[in-house]
């Protein structure tokens, strides 16, 4: 790892005031200067930043004087923002999960009313913040396709250990209404400790994924995929996933519609950030299931939130600044990288 200098510096026995408080506070980890999928595992916080062009991946961590400190792995860096997740190991070691693609190219077509970028040749990198080393998981990586948006909850909740990787890979199918190719991300899941274990899960619809997440019960796992079309649920078992909600096309030629993002799961519901086209509505929550199932949007007023994660009781929020006519991340308007304690609630604070 490459260290750098940076301008914030956190005290970790400010957490816990804030969680005392009856408004909690924000506590700025980082200024960001583009749009970045945002990790936390154990504390440790992930993102990419944008340097002369190509993304790095920065890592800041509690330092010995329990200060946070930022640092800029050691790894080649990428055409696109790594689509990077966290988790702990059984024996304390942090991780976190990306894919590396050494290929680029544009490919047409829009992703929510952005030119899609997209690469070839990726496979799932795993680099270990603990011992700052990087591994090619070379057993679910396939020579013949593309992966993305790998997720693990090694630990879980019951502290037990597995070595359950899930993510998509990139396939295309012709659209025979448009006459082009279109996206079609499968999920699949592996464990790690047996080679040769890795299973192809329900599709569902053909569509570009832009966010998975899962979290280890003590029964099973949860999985969750947010694509252009839906945000569903995904069953390890292979069977039919379920949808947590569809897309909604709003206005006419599809110029506007409804979608969602940022995956999270608790033990009490999955969260997910919901757009009105380029524009952040707020958080939906997903909780009970079946005729149970409910659906509750926590609008966040004046806050151009991008991404939210969350480890235990703490929220990692990346927030664009208020006011402007677009919500993202550019160089002379960057983002707030920010840690805030208690529910997904508090994070949509001002």
């Amino acid at each position: 790892m490459t260290k750098l200098l940076t301008a914030t510096a956190l005290v970790l026995s400010g957490l816990a005031a804030l969680s005392g408080a009856a408004t909690a506070s924000a506590v700025v980890i980082a200024s960001v200067p583009n749009d970045t999928p945002i990790a936390i595992a154990g504390g440790t916080i992930a993102w990419s930043k944008l340097d002369q062009g190509s993304y790095r991946l920065q890592i800041a961590s509690p330092g010995p004087s329990g200060m946070y400190v930022t640092e800029q792995a050691d790894v080649p860096a990428a055409r696109r923002p790594f689509d990077v997740s966290g988790t702990v190991t059984v024996d304390d070691r942090i991780i976190f999960l990306y894919t590396r693609c050494n290929v680029s190219y544009s490919e047409p077509g829009l992703s929510h009313g952005v030119p899609r970028q997209d690469e070839a040749g990726c496979d799932i990198y795993r680099y270990d913040a603990t011992n700052r080393t990087e591994k090619l998981l070379d057993s679910v990586s396939s020579p013949t396709a593309d992966e993305a948006w790998p997720v693990m909850d090694v630990r879980g909740r019951g502290g037990k250990g597995s070595a359950t990787i899930a993510f998509v890979r990139r396939h295309s199918v012709n659209n025979k209404y448009l006459g082009s190719m279109r996206p079609c991300d499968v999920p699949y899941f592996a464990d790690l400790s047996h080679p040769g274990s890795v299973r192809r899960l329900d599709r569902g619809p053909c569509a570009y994924t832009h966010g998975m997440a899962i979290s280890r019960t003590a029964r099973s796992f949860k999985l969750v995929q947010a694509t252009d079309d839906q945000l569903r649920r995904v069953p390890l078992s292979g069977r039919p996933g379920s949808t947590l909600a569809r897309k909604q096309i709003l206005g006419e030629y599809a110029l506007r519609y409804v979608w969602y993002g940022s995956p999270s799961i608790t033990s009490t519901a999955v969260w997910a950030t919901r757009w009105y086209g380029s524009s952040l509505e707020g958080v939906a929550k997903f909780s009970g299931a079946g005729k149970h199932r409910k659906h509750t949007l926590i609008k966040a007023p004046g806050s151009a939130l991008r991404y939210v994660r969350q480890d235990g009781g703490v929220n990692l929020k990346l927030t664009a600044q208020k006011g402007r006519a677009y919500s993202n991340c550019i160089a002379k308007a960057p983002c707030s990288l920010e840690l805030i304690t208690g529910t997904p609630e508090s994070a949509l604070l001002p």
